[in-house]
């Protein structure tokens, strides 16, 4: 019978805390300490298990005369994607707080751009749910309830509208939790058990779509900056990029422009295959094939991007704060205007 073995994943606080660990271990290795002393150290700041426990694998590898990414890949664990790639690339260039480094400034960038890009969509999302739930509660106790005082009278339209579509939520409102609930745990499924589908979906939304093209082209270029500048060959770089990213279309596409690399272009032609040939960007790595500064061209154009990346999510919510309040107070005050509708006409019979 064969055994078992349980894969435990990282929670996004774990890597953080494994990241700021390697952090701290790039800092005690510039400061003079050998390897594994280093490591002894860092391995005695962390009382989290996951983490300690890659400390303790990492260690011990190094002890016996082995990699640290060894130690972690013996490990039952679900590592964070391209951390084993970053610590290979770091023990085979000799230069390992440079990319260990390299490493922590990534994860911050990708932290970062998250953080844009919830906020550019969550306060849309949650005025959106505020204004379901004002409405669904109005049409469904409060309505009916104001509106039976005056049920000898003749109701104007817009409050017989109303009222037919408060009993229709009072007859199919649990049918449509159910209906609503479905389609989030499809949704909720495909995004688990078919993220290739999902994330194209997301990448063709009008807004959204925009966004996180930008935060992948990005990371991208942010990427292939630190891979290069820690002294990785081309093809080495486009490999550990390709290694590190959860997006398949990025995979898709460094696979692509691996090959062009191979046939002896430069970077600018490999990225016009991949259709990535805005003006800005074909400059940036024209520039960077010219000076052979690539490394350094790329990291302009990361922090280019980042910049327009944080300008268009602020545009987005500055946008979206003023229209959806004006949605929220449309539909709370059509719904009170139709049931002060009946006490104007009352008014105008008795006059």
């Amino acid at each position: 019978m064969s055994r078992i073995t349980r894969v435990s994943g990282f929670s996004y606080q774990q890597r953080k805390l494994l990241v700021d660990a390697l952090q701290q271990l790039a800092v005690l290795l510039r400061s003079g300490l050998s390897l594994s002393s280093a490591l002894s150290i860092a391995k005695s700041q962390y009382r989290q298990p996951l983490v300690l426990r890659c400390l303790t694998a990492m260690h011990q590898s190094i002890e016996h005369g082995q990699s640290m990414s060894s130690g972690l890949r013996q490990l039952p664990l679900k590592l964070p994607k391209g951390l084993t790639g970053y610590l290979d690339l770091a023990e085979q260039s000799g230069r390992l707080p440079e990319v260990l480094d390299n490493l922590a400034i990534e994860f911050f960038q990708s932290d970062r751009q998250r953080n844009q890009l919830r906020k550019a969509l969550r306060y849309p999302l949650i005025v959106l749910f505020v204004a379901i739930a004002v409405s669904a509660l109005l049409l469904i106790w409060v309505l009916p309830q104001f509106t039976a005082l005056f049920a000898d009278t003749q109701l104007p339209a817009l409050t017989r509208y109303l009222l037919a579509g408060s009993d229709w939520l009072q007859h199919y409102g649990l049918q449509l939790l159910v209906v609503s609930g479905g389609a989030i745990a499809v949704i909720s499924a495909i995004k688990m058990r078919l993220p290739k589908l999902w994330q194209t979906f997301l990448l063709k939304l009008p807004v959204v779509g925009k966004l996180l093209e930008l935060s992948r082209l990005q990371q991208i270029f942010l990427r292939l900056s630190l891979t290069l500048a820690s002294g990785m060959p081309a093809l080495s770089a486009i490999e550990q990029v390709k290694q590190s990213s959860y997006c398949y279309l990025t995979q898709q596409q460094l696979t692509i422009l691996q090959q062009s690399i191979t046939n002896g272009e430069g970077w600018c032609q490999g990225f016009e295959h991949l259709g990535i040939n805005h003006p800005l960007i074909a400059a940036y790595l024209k520039t960077g094939e010219q000076s052979g500064l690539m490394s350094d061209m790329m990291k302009n154009l990361a922090t280019h991007l980042s910049a327009q990346l944080s300008a268009r999510a602020e545009q987005l919510t500055s946008l979206a704060e003023p229209l959806l309040m004006l949605l929220l107070g449309g539909i709370i005050g059509l719904l009170l205007l139709a049931m002060y509708l009946p006490i104007f006409n009352m008014g105008q019979h008795i006059t």
